[in-house]
């Protein structure tokens, strides 16, 4: 069968301008084409659509509730397709994230910063905790943790970056916890 919505809009056209002609010379296809055409949705739907003379046609009950709902129809794809477009186009939504509090204060916000600059359209919400959480479960669409991960087969994980966590103290105080005993390394 040929493309139904290409012979939809061809129909609707037919109906719009009065015949096969008119449509013809309006959508540069040949009256033979649109014929074969409407002849395909009129073969599909087991109904004629059209009641068709030498001089004139006119719309049958069919053709009449059929015309008003193919205009739905192609006006609803043309939507859709409007709709993609636009998410195509520029990313947009909220964005919900959890991190680590002490990665996310010293390298994620920085990180948040720079993303929202190039995507403004989208908001996120950043969970900083250090509990483990679930995304899906816990309503986040990304998580970022540090160390090894559990497995998990519904969530997909991809290494970030290196982060080494180093513990630091004043020469001084290393000096007198050793004094009081307290073994620090």
């Amino acid at each position: 069968m040929l493309d139904r919505l290409t012979s939809m809009k061809i129909f609707i056209k037919v109906v719009e301008l009065g015949s096969f002609a008119a449509a013809s010379q309006h959508l540069t296809l040949s009256p033979q084409m649109v014929a074969k055409h409407i002849e395909a949705l009129e073969h599909h739907l087991g109904a004629r659509l059209l009641h068709r003379t030498t001089r004139r046609q006119s719309l049958t009950e069919t053709g009449r509730l059929y015309c008003e709902q193919c205009r739905l129809v192609l006006q609803a794809a043309e939507r859709a397709d409007s709709l993609a477009a636009n998410t195509l186009g520029t990313p947009r939504g909220t964005l919900s994230v959890s991190v680590p509090v002490t990665f996310g204060r010293t390298v994620f916000l920085s990180f948040i910063h720079s993303f929202q600059k190039r995507y403004p359209e989208i908001q996120v919400h950043l969970s900083l905790t250090d509990q483990l959480v679930h995304p899906t479960m816990d309503g986040h669409e990304a998580v970022i943790r540090i160390g090894e991960l559990e497995t998990d087969l519904t969530a997909v994980s991809r290494p970030l970056t290196a982060y080494r966590r180093v513990i630091c103290a004043a020469q001084t105080y290393l000096g007198a916890s050793h004094k009081r005993g307290t073994d620090i390394r």
